[in-house]
């Protein structure tokens, strides 16, 4: 029985394995640097950046969108009443994930487009193509990320973070063939981390 479960561990994180390396197949990895908004972070080569029309580009809110291939990545920078997370555009489930960023591991949301189901509910076995993930932390300005909070003693609830930090929020939106079922939606959790992970502060 033991040898038997052992087989299946090995199965399951080899097919992990094989699911990161096709989305990273011939992919080419660059830096995007933001000095106005004092970050950086790697994107695949080619993706396509763009800014609200009319954002200023030191003001102290931000928002970028990076478009790759077959997904869209969204950055937010202390937009502070935005609490909802990033929904796919259908019926949708929800599945529990972790990001690291800042030396800091979060609870991050994945939701799963699927056909049947109670929504938000858990992601049965067969989900569709279309997933978003989404983490929101708040990071000091030695780059180190820890836990937001709520203050709720105002008119409308809002993200806080300790000593005026700043508030990130960070979103992937994945959508098309590409993304199909279970290894889609793993694959899409796997990318995210991967561009999340590789944010940091410019010192």
């Amino acid at each position: 029985m033991k040898k038997i479960l052992l087989l299946i561990v090995i199965l399951v994180a080899l097919i992990l394995l094989f699911i990161l390396k096709k989305a990273d197949s011939g992919v080419v990895w660059s830096s995007y640097t933001n000095t106005n908004q004092g970050f950086e972070i790697k994107v695949p080569s080619g993706t396509r950046v763009e800014t609200p029309v009319g954002q200023d580009p030191k003001s102290h809110s931000y928002e970028a969108t990076f478009y790759l291939s077959n997904s869209e990545f969204r950055l937010r920078k202390n937009m502070n009443d935005e609490l909802t997370p990033r929904f796919p555009s259908e019926k949708f489930c929800q599945s529990s994930t972790t990001t690291t960023l800042g030396g800091y591991v979060f609870s991050s949301h994945l939701f799963s487009q699927v056909e049947q189901g109670e929504v938000g509910g858990p992601c049965p076995d067969l989900v569709k193509n279309e997933h978003t993930v989404d983490v929101s932390v708040c990071m000091a300005s030695d780059g180190k990320a820890y836990p937001w909070k709520i203050d709720r003693d105002r008119d409308e609830p809002a993200i806080v973070c300790e000593n005026q930090d700043n508030y990130y929020n960070f979103a992937l939106l994945c959508n098309g063939d590409t993304w199909s079922g279970i290894d889609g939606q793993k694959a899409c959790a796997q990318l995210f981390n991967k561009l999340v992970s590789t944010f940091k502060l410019l010192q």
